[in-house]
């Protein structure tokens, strides 16, 4: 008889169980008294493997575990008794570029413990796919009878970035293998474009043919069907609104929201796709909005609602101290000055107080004002923040944290002397410490400094798009201008938090 182990023991066993396994020197486990097949596993992102052990007793459940630091790589979905002694766990890769380990415990010997499988996973997957438009318009007589999708894939060093390009209605327009999407005939049809990596990420274009393209036909927010109506909100809601223009290869774009009456909703962010509106009051009011060309659309109705009090994280001027990943989390250094402010925005209440509490009082101190800091100089990844409302405990949200330790130098690919011209420059930037052991214990992140000497002639922005932000911090070093002589200056870079941790980059503009 098959056993399948509920999604809610499995739960159990992992945080209760598989949060105080300790792996020993040299990666592995303490000695085993069980094997578990194959002893080694490579993986892709997104790829899943099954892992088999024979057990000589009556455990009833056997435990597949693994540490906390592990399960940002590999995640456990499914584990069975097959019976005869016979338990199978299927895994799937859910990080990137990293290893794990994986063993077995009989639920009813807690001290039996199985060999190790070792788990690689060795892709960058696809975080982002970008087409930049969603909508064309082609012509059958005109000059615009083909369209060159252009995707755009971060990370550029993605192992994988092969897309797969499909049209709903080759009769109307056809797309190549490699995204030239040819009008066929008059009417209307969507291409896809997904990814092939595992990633599962797909972007759309809505693809109109018309015999010739003469002028915008029509403009306007994509709604359900024919309605001028915006889907109900709740204040503090934010609805993303996308645009259709009609032909979607008209040159002028550019446009304006009005809402009436204006304190109803806000616009926090606009492109030419669309636009993000924020709800601010109770009430009802309506949308218009008007082209460049001057095509107005009629009026879309919106109703926004008091809705139940809630709670939002404010991370403005605190993007450093966030991981970029998947799930992200909030980065503290032990003994870091200043320390990050927590804050957070309570919607629907009168009562503004929040209670700031944290779960893992063993990693965490607080001030009870929304500043947190580790209680060791140490690495731990399991750390936890919480703003409730003070009038109501159960309207709470809560936070993830990474606990690292105090760096002791700042390091840089580069030579401490550089000569900038036409070229830019890639500066990669990574902490050190005595008392650790790798380099994700530390946090990565640098601020810097331009001396005025250079300030004029020189740029340095930081690679958003870099595969693994929180190991590393990259910079692109660039001249803005070329000076009528050649200019001598430093930047001063130091580790976020520690002004004294600091290194010298003595730098000639030519």
């Amino acid at each position: 008889m098959n056993f399948r182990l509920s999604a809610a023991a499995l739960l159990i066993a992992l945080t209760g169980i598989a949060c105080s396994t300790k792996k020993e020197s040299g990666g592995d486990f303490p000695p085993s008294d069980f094997m578990i097949s194959p002893a080694s596993v490579n993986l892709s992102y997104g790829q899943e493997a099954t892992l088999t052990t024979v057990y000589d007793g009556n455990p009833g459940i056997m435990l597949w575990m693994t540490s906390p630091e592990d399960q940002n790589i590999i995640q456990i979905i499914d584990q069975q008794n097959l019976g005869g002694g016979q338990f199978t766990a299927t895994i799937k890769a859910i990080g990137e570029n990293g290893q794990a380990v994986v063993h077995a415990t009989p639920l009813s010997d807690p001290s039996k413990r199985s060999t190790s499988c070792h788990i690689t996973v060795s892709t960058i997957p696809v975080r982002t796919l970008e087409l930049g438009i969603s909508q064309v318009g082609l012509e059958i007589e005109g000059t615009q009878k083909t369209y060159q999708v252009q995707p755009v894939i971060t990370p550029g060093n993605a192992t994988n970035k092969t897309l797969e390009y499909a049209s709903a209605d080759p009769s109307v327009a056809t797309v190549s293998r490699d995204g030239l999407i040819s009008a066929v005939n008059n009417g209307e049809t969507t291409v896809t474009v997904s990814t092939t990596d595992g990633s599962g990420l797909e972007r759309t274009i809505i693809v109109k043919v018309v015999d010739k393209v003469e002028k915008l036909l029509a403009f306007g927010i994509l709604t359900e069907g024919d309605k001028n109506i915006l889907p109900d909100m709740q204040v503090a809601d934010i609805l993303s609104c996308q645009l259709f223009w009609f032909p979607p290869n008209v040159t002028e774009k550019n446009y304006t929201v009005t809402i009436t009456p204006s304190d109803l909703a806000t616009v926090i962010e606009q492109n030419e796709d669309g636009f993000l509106l924020r709800a601010l009051k109770a009430g009802s009011g309506t949308v218009k909005l008007k082209a460049a060309t001057g095509y107005t659309t009629s009026d879309y109705t919106l109703n926004i609602q008091a809705g139940s009090p809630k709670l939002e994280w404010d991370w403005n001027g605190l993007e450093e101290y966030i991981t970029q990943s998947i799930n992200p989390k909030l980065l503290l250094s032990y003994d870091e000055s200043p320390r990050p402010t927590l804050k957070a925005t309570v919607f629907n209440s009168s009562d503004t107080r929040i209670a700031w509490s944290t779960r893992t009082e063993d990693l965490l101190s607080g001030n009870g004002a929304g500043q947190y800091w580790p209680k060791q100089n140490s690495y731990a990844d399991g750390g936890n923040i919480r703003a409730a409302l003070a009038s109501d405990p159960d309207v709470l949200i809560e936070y993830g944290v990474i606990c690292f330790m105090k760096p002791e130098k700042v390091h840089c690919d580069q030579p401490d002397n550089l000569t900038l011209g036409a070229s830019p420059i890639k500066l990669t930037f990574t902490m050190s410490s005595s008392q650790a052991e790798k380099t994700r214990e530390i946090r990565q992140r640098v601020r810097f400094t331009l001396s005025n000497s250079i300030a004029p002639y020189v740029s340095m922005v930081r690679e958003v798009d870099d595969s693994s932000p929180f190991i590393q911090d990259k910079y692109i070093l660039s001249r803005k201008q070329a000076p009528d002589s050649p200019v001598s200056g430093t930047i001063t870079v130091w580790a976020l938090g520690y002004s004294s941790v600091s290194k010298t980059l003595h730098v000639s503009v030519q």
